[in-house]
Order: C-alpha cells, then structure tokens, then sequence
C-alpha cells in the first residue's frame, strides 16, 4: 500500500518540468510577438487573459456544491429566520429536520473533508465547520444562486477571452499550441494537489499507527526516511533512526539529493549550511518591484505578509496578502484579501488560479516580494501592469 501510495503521488512529476519555467517562456515568447505588432505595453494584460485556466478548480467545485446547499436553505423562509437568531447547536438541532437538507450537508463533509489539509498536516473537517461556512454565508445574504452562476462561468468566460485575443492577434501555431498544453498542465497540477490532500490525509493515519506500534509521535514519523519506515519492519534494521535525531529534524533539516545518491543534514548542521545558502549582501529596498500579472485589477492595501497558513488569523479584509506562494489553505485568508502578491509560481499555480476565480489582483513570481514588504506598510498591487509599489 505505501509503494503504490508513493507512486500515484510521485508519477505526475512531469508537471514540475513545464510548471517550473514555463510562464518565463511564454512570457518572453509574448513579449517579442507583441514588440513586433508595437503592443509591448499590453504585455502583462494579455499575458494574464492568455494564461487564464479554462478547467474549473477542485476548490471551486467544492464552493459550488456548497453554494448549492445554501440556495436549498434559502428556499426554507422559516428556517432562514431561525437561523439568524439561533446558537449555532440549536441551529444543528433544527436543520436534522430538514433530513434532504442535512443529508447533502453530511454528505458535502464526508467529501470534501479534507480541503484544508496541506502537504504536511491533515485537518479533518467536521459537519459542524461547514455548517458555521454555511450560516455566515446566509447571515451575509449572499445570493447563492448568483454567485454559483458567476464561479461556473469564469472558466468558459477565461477560455472565450483566450480564443478572441488569439485571433485579434494571429499567434504563430506554435504559441496557440503552447497556450493549449498550459491549459491542460493547469488542470493536471489542480488535481495533483487534490490527490495529495487525499494521500495527506490517509498516510497521516497510516503513519500515525505505525508510530502507535512502534512509539513514535506522528510529527516524529513525519521525518522518517523512506528506508527508515522499511526498517521498521525488519528490513535493514541499522536505519532505524533514533528519537533523539528525529527530533533534531523537527527542528531544522535539509535534504540534498544527486541522481539517487542523497545526504541529510539535521539540528545545528543544517542551520549552518541554511544560514550560508540564505545569507544575501544587503541591497537597497526598492520602492516598488515587478512580477507576472496571473489575475488583471488594481488595488491598494496593508500588507499582510503570510508565512505559513498559520499567520491566517493576521489577514484583515482589504489587507494585500503577501506569502511565497499559496496552497488551498489559503483560501479563507485570500477571500479577505483585495490583491494576492507571491515570490514563487507560474500560470499552472495555486495562487493564479484561485484569484482569478476570486476576481482580485494578483502578480506572481516577483521572488522578493516578502523580503521587501513588511507588515503594516500601504503598496498598490497594479496587476495590469505587474508592478507592486510601495506607497508608505
């Protein structure tokens, strides 16, 4: 079971290979086509509407279903005015009477249970968190059938906006092609990361009864190595590491990896070689820098700057939410936000993805931005033509 685990979630690595460059490429690749038509000055906007995914996103589908168990609340006025008075337990009593109603909500939970989790950490979901999304949704008056309506069509919109500007522009056949294997690359990267939530989910507990039965914490069996986890079943058993060097790699580890030869550096080892590899000469901050446009609009903000989805309780609405990049667990920090800014990611990423559908401003790939930005500070996200400036 743990081979065939690692090999559904290691066998779409052919996504890194195009992810990881491919928006520099298109990117320059545009630049020059539209340098010939005297169009360079559309470049980032063009880019954004050419890059627009054209598949809907697991995450949307989910916010779709639960979209659709608000409408069905929405058609119950009674239970509506219930609500907005009600306790939250009373409220969960009373809707076990609308069995059609609670049923889909049960069964909203069973599947998408695991939508928080990340790569690392599985955060099962109850019946009772969707139900407090639910009720904040209904207690905001939220047009639930409009706003179904507008997240189901932004794919078909993206891909009619895509198809009209090809055409204006009359692309060479080899830039529509590359534009096309993005738009399924995008896919395929979406529902990689919808794969490895399940995979999070289910090795957390495989690996949390094998700590059981060996007496191992399951944040210590997080930092087994492959062979190790072997060990434990008899199989090269000199690999069985001690708890003492596991929790040495709780607290800092690096990997490094040639072909199949690797070494592992953990505790005060690795922070050295960490502080050598990330130690930069100081420079000059600038006013303002550049990144790729991945969703077009203007806004201004305080910067939030999000280093792990633990800082989500920072985020405040209007805040520009400012991370190395963004994961699923984002999403309730990022539906605060007005503009989306992040170091890493190309057109296949989540935080393109996710601001598009959100229609928020977003550049991505400015590799800076949280080491210039600070908490507090006010900058315009000008995602129309990929600049961040800060403005005080």
């Amino acid at each position: 079971m743990l081979n065939n685990s690692v090999k559904a979630v290691t066998s779409s690595s052919l996504i890194d290979g195009f992810a990881l460059g491919s928006d520099d490429y298109i990117f320059k690749n545009l630049n020059q086509l539209l340098k010939a038509k005297g169009l360079e000055r559309q470049r980032q906007r063009y880019f954004a509407i050419l890059t627009a995914p054209v598949h809907q996103s697991f995450m949307a589908e989910a916010e779709i279903k639960l979209l659709q168990i608000g409408l069905e609340i929405k058609k119950h006025h009674a239970l509506i005015k219930f609500i907005k008075n009600a306790s939250l337990a009373d409220i969960e009593k009373k809707l076990k009477k609308y069995s059609e109603i609670f049923l889909k909500l049960n069964e909203y939970q069973q599947n998408h249970f695991w939508t928080r989790n990340n790569y690392v950490d599985n955060n099962v979901l109850s019946l009772r968190f969707f139900l407090k999304e639910l009720l904040a949704l209904v207690k905001q008056d939220v047009d639930f059938e409009r706003e179904i309506k507008r997240l189901a069509q932004i794919p078909r919109q993206n891909k009619r906006a895509k198809q009209k500007l090809m055409k204006e522009l009359n692309l060479p056949t080899y830039f529509k092609n590359l534009l096309v294997i993005s738009e399924d690359f995008t896919y395929w990267q979406d529902q990689r990361k919808k794969k490895t939530y399940w995979y999070t989910h289910y090795l957390s507990l495989i690996l949390a009864e094998m700590g059981r039965r060996f007496g191992f914490s399951l944040l210590q069996m997080k930092y087994f190595l492959y062979p190790e986890i072997l060990s434990l079943f008899g199989e090269n058993i000199e690999l069985k590491p001690a708890k003492a060097e596991l929790n040495r790699r709780i607290k800092s580890c690096l990997w490094y990896q040639v072909g199949d030869a690797f070494d592992l550096s953990s505790g005060p080892e690795a922070d050295k070689i960490l502080l050598r590899l990330l130690k930069r000469d100081k420079k000059e901050i600038p006013d303002d820098f550049r990144g790729m446009s991945a969703s077009k609009g203007v806004a201004s903000g305080r910067v939030c700057l999000m280093k792990s989805v633990k800082d989500s309780h920072k985020i405040k609405p209007g805040d520009v939410l400012v991370a190395v990049m963004t994961r699923p667990d984002y999403i309730p920090a990022m539906k605060k936000a007005v503009a989306v800014v992040t170091n890493e990611g190309g057109v296949t990423c989540h935080a393109a993805i996710v601001s598009r559908e959100l229609g928020i401003p977003c550049i991505i790939g400015t590799k800076i931005a949280t080491e210039v930005l600070k908490d507090g500070q006010i900058v315009e996200v000008n995602a129309n033509h990929g600049v961040v400036k800060i403005i005080k």
